[in-house]
């Protein structure tokens, strides 16, 4: 990785710095997204996470998959293997299930049996979140589980609780606390109320009747921009901070969606935000000194595209033309983490099988859990020439006609779309024992060579007998 984090360290991003009240331009927001991704992708580690400095990984790799979602990068070889790795990490705390099983139902996986766990892990007497199993509830927990929740897709019976308890503790002046304390006890923070509003919105689109306080906490945050356009958690900071500013920008545009009124006549608001956090990117391509969370939340800001990737090996090509690899070769796996966490399967190609150049050849994925029929796909990477995969029941099968290993990622999702694995493969084409036995051009000549000078030798002493 040190190569091309020296490499980005070398790039300057072509960012000027604009009063409050610009709009960035899309040549601006281009390059924002570019240089953000290719950070990402030089900086992801071997197992498949992006930690923070404190060691911090699950909240960050959560954010970061959305962020290459974002962007149409599902397909992409580190989003595979960032997968494969917060599909089976641990959880203890209940922010970090929640973004888990947030990144895991957008891949597609299945997230419903976390969901039931995290349901389990909620307070009993109010039906709110804390920071733990059965901890007394709070914000940003109580949000953070519900938007899981929502994300899951599982039936929960107790969602009217959930939005009751967001709604009961809000405050007078329209923000939220940290604490699930009686309201106006304990004062409104950027953190709590960003995400409120974002939830509160996500719950708007389903039906319940919160508009008017989606309309107060939009109002709040509003009142906390700083003069540069930014938002901080520190009441006494004079600039803002990406995270933060990331997070209210999310949750305005969310609100927004929801066709709440006051987000929508906050579109100056919304503007300024952006033009920070296209200002404040750094000059490796990251937020607030290489944080991955900040990084990650700044992208998902962006707005949903799919880049171009000309030799479809997950890396588009405004990225490649960044951290030095060919936009018309399937380089990508140059880029794997190689600091020895690799995980065969997960982040590193596991051999499947040998096959034989120019034998019939025959492999077929397994496929459990879901609901059958199952449907098996390439994402990234191709198989040997001449071999093919059939999408309905997991069969590579064909005659290999070169050489060589053939790395690949597939998928195996059951017949409601749920993704249930996702696996990085290899399939190596050898030589057959008789291939490596036929003589070469130049072994011929020699055999041939030889044979004349028995068959002189053997005529001159028969003459001579």
């Amino acid at each position: 990785m040190g190569r091309y984090t020296r490499l980005l360290l070398c790039i300057a991003i072509a960012t000027h710095a604009v009063s409050a009240g610009a709009t960035a331009t899309q040549a601006q927001l281009d390059n924002m997204r570019a240089h953000g991704l290719a950070w990402l992708y030089t900086h992801q580690q071997g197992e498949g996470s992006w930690p923070t400095v404190a060691g911090v990984k699950i909240q960050p790799t959560a954010l970061a998959m959305d962020a290459l979602a974002n962007a149409g990068l599902k397909s992409a070889f580190l989003y595979t293997s960032a997968q494969a790795w917060i599909s089976n990490v641990s959880t203890n705390s209940n922010d970090s299930l929640a973004r888990q099983i947030i990144a895991l139902a957008h891949s597609g996986a299945n997230a419903k049996p976390a969901a039931q766990r995290l349901i389990n892990q909620r307070d009993q007497l109010s039906l709110g979140w804390g920071a733990y199993k059965q901890y007394q509830a709070g914000f940003p927990d109580t949000d953070l589980a519900m938007d899981a929740i929502l994300a899951s897709g599982i039936s929960y019976a107790d969602t009217g609780y959930g939005v009751g308890f967001i709604a009961s503790h809000q405050n007078a002046d329209g923000g939220w606390p940290n604490s699930a304390t009686e309201p106006n006890t304990a004062a409104s923070h950027i953190l709590p109320s960003a995400h409120s509003v974002y939830t509160m919105s996500r719950l708007k689109q389903i039906g319940y009747g919160v508009d008017a306080n989606i309309t107060n906490g939009v109002n709040w945050l509003k009142l906390q921009q700083k003069a540069d356009g930014g938002f901080s958690e520190d009441t006494g900071a004079t600039t803002g901070n990406p995270y933060d500013t990331a997070l209210v920008y999310l949750a305005l545009n969310q609100a927004k969606l929801a066709g709440n009124s006051a987000a929508i006549g906050a579109q100056s608001t919304i503007d300024n935000a952006q033009q920070f956090l296209v200002n404040s990117q750094g000059t490796d391509g990251s937020w607030s000194n290489g944080d991955p969370l900040s990084t990650a939340l700044a992208l998902q800001g962006l707005p949903a595209t799919t880049l171009t990737d000309t030799d479809h090996d997950g890396i588009p090509d405004v990225v490649e033309n960044l951290i030095g690899t060919n936009p018309n070769v399937a380089d990508a796996r140059s880029l794997a983490g190689g600091n020895g966490l690799a995980v065969a399967g997960t982040n590193a190609a596991k051999l499947l099988a040998t096959a034989t150049l120019g034998q019939p050849f025959t492999y077929t994925i397994g496929a459990s859990g879901g609901t059958a029929p199952y449907n098996f796909g390439l994402s990234s990477g191709s198989l040997p020439d001449g071999l093919t995969l059939n999408t309905s029941s997991g069969v590579i099968s064909g005659t290999p006609t070169r050489l060589g290993p053939f790395n690949f990622a597939y998928s195996v999702s059951d017949v409601n779309s749920t993704v249930l694995s996702a696996q990085q493969a290899q399939i190596e084409v050898a030589a057959t024992a008789d291939n490596n036995d036929v003589p070469t051009l130049p072994e011929w000549g020699a055999i041939l060579m030889a044979s004349l000078l028995f068959a002189t030798h053997y005529l001159r002493n028969r003459h001579v007998g």
